[in-house]
C-alpha cells in the first residue's frame, strides 16, 4: 500500500476488460451525473458486445495471441469499430437514447474522425503496437464505428431492408465461435461469400483497406438523412470564454476568457443564471438554454463571485456568423423506401 503509484505511459482514462463470463470495470469519478449515466451506458454497451467480437468473430491472430511478441490482425474496424457502433445502435433500439441522440453521436464521431490523418485501417490495425500507429488507436472508436455504420447502411440497401450489419454479425458468429477463428485475408471474401454482395468488395477496397474518406451524403441517404461538410448560419454569441470546474471547492467559474459583453474576468465564480443559482442537476440546461445555446438576442443576467462578493453582469448577445462543420440532417421530404430502411435499420422492423 505504500509503494509509489506507478507512471503510465499511453491513453490512461476510462474503459473495462472483458472476459467471457465478467468484465471489470474502471471509470473515472464524476460529479455531473447525466454525463457519468450517459459514459456508463456507452461504456458497458461496448464492452458487453465484445462477447459477440472477439469472443465469437476472431481470426488467428486473436484465437493463438502471442502477448511477449504479438502479431497483430488486421481487422479492429470489426473487434473494436463494429462494437462501439452497435454499443450505440443497442442504445437506440432499446429506446435509452432516441433518433436525435443517435445521430449526434454519429456526428460527434465524424468530427473527431476528422482530426485523424488518412491512414488504412488494416495497416493501422496489424502495426497498431509501434509508437508510429499508437495515436491513431483511437480512431477506432470513431472511423471504425463509421465504417461499421456505413457497412449496415449500405447491406440494407442491397437488401431492401432485409439484411443488415447485425445479422451478417450472427451468421459469422454461427460459422466460426468461440474456438474456431478466421484466416485474416479471408474475411472479406467470407463477408461476401455469406451475403452474396460483390459490391460490398470496393467499399472494403477503399474505406478498409485503402485510406480514402467515407462519403457520409452518398450512405446517409439510404436512410433519408443529409450530411453536409460545412454549413453557415447566424448565431447569438455572448462573447468568448470557457466554463470550468475546481474538484477541490465543487465551483463552477470562467476560465479562458477574452472579449466578451457580459465583462466576466477570468476566475470568476458563476452563481446563478437568471436568478437560478446553479448545481451539477441544472447547470447544462441552464447554460444551454441562456448561454451556449442562446437564440434570440433578449438579455441574459449572470451573478457571479468575484473576491468573495456577489456581482451581478447583464449582457445581450451579439449576432454573428457562424460556420458548423460535418452537419447531418433529417430529410423531411425522406421516400417510402428511405423510412422503411431507416425503421429497419434503427429498430430491426
Amino acid at each position: 500500500p505504500n509503494a509509489p503509484r506507478p507512471q503510465t505511459k499511453g491513453l490512461g482514462g476510462f474503459g473495462a476488460l472483458e472476459h467471457s463470463y465478467s468484465s471489470f470495470y474502471y471509470l473515472p469519478e464524476m460529479d455531473y451525473l447525466p454525463a457519468l449515466q450517459g459514459m456508463i451506458q456507452d461504456v458497458a454497451g461496448h464492452e458487453f458486445l465484445h462477447i459477440l467480437t472477439p469472443l465469437n468473430i476472431h481470426s488467428e491472430e486473436i484465437e493463438d495471441f502471442n502477448f511477449v511478441k504479438p502479431t497483430m490482425s488486421e481487422h479492429l474496424w470489426l473487434y473494436e469499430g463494429v462494437t462501439e457502433y452497435f454499443a450505440q445502435l443497442i442504445q437506440l433500439r432499446d429506446g435509452i437514447i432516441d433518433e436525435d441522440a443517435f445521430k449526434n453521436k454519429m456526428r460527434e464521431k465524424i468530427v473527431q474522425a476528422d482530426k485523424f490523418k488518412p491512414l488504412s485501417f488494416t495497416k493501422m490495425s496489424t502495426k497498431v503496437v509501434k509508437d508510429k500507429y499508437q495515436d491513431h488507436y483511437l480512431n477506432v472508436y470513431q472511423k471504425g464505428a463509421l465504417i461499421g455504420f456505413a457497412l449496415d447502411l449500405k447491406l440494407t440497401e442491397l437488401s431492401k431492408g432485409k439484411y443488415g450489419l447485425r445479422e451478417l454479425m450472427l451468421d459469422l458468429s454461427a460459422k466460426y465461435g468461440p474456438n474456431k477463428p478466421f484466416k485474416d485475408e479471408e474475411l472479406i471474401d467470407e463477408i461476401i461469400n455469406i451475403t452474396g454482395y460483390t459490391e460490398l468488395r470496393p467499399f472494403f477496397k477503399e474505406y478498409v483497406y485503402g485510406k480514402n474518406r467515407i462519403p457520409y451524403q452518398e450512405y446517409f441517404t439510404t436512410i433519408g438523412w443529409q450530411y453536409l461538410a460545412e454549413e453557415n448560419s447566424e448565431g447569438y454569441s455572448f462573447g468568448d470564454f470557457a466554463i470550468g470546474f475546481n474538484p477541490e471547492t465543487k465551483e463552477f467559474m470562467f476560465v479562458e476568457v477574452k472579449d466578451n459583453v457580459f465583462s466576466i474576468e477570468n476566475q470568476d465564480i458563476l452563481y446563478a443564471i437568471e436568478g437560478t443559482q446553479i448545481d451539477h442537476d441544472n447547470l447544462r440546461e441552464l447554460i444551454g438554454t441562456h448561454i451556449f445555446g442562446k437564440s434570440n438576442l433578449e438579455p441574459v443576467q449572470l451573478t457571479v463571485i468575484r473576491d468573495g462578493k456577489e456581482v451581478s453582469l447583464n449582457g445581450t448577445p451579439k449576432v454573428s456568423k457562424q460556420t458548423r462543420a460535418h452537419v447531418i440532417k433529417v430529410d423531411e421530404n425522406a421516400t417510402d423506401t428511405q423510412l422503411k430502411y431507416r425503421s429497419f435499420l434503427f429498430y430491426g422492423k
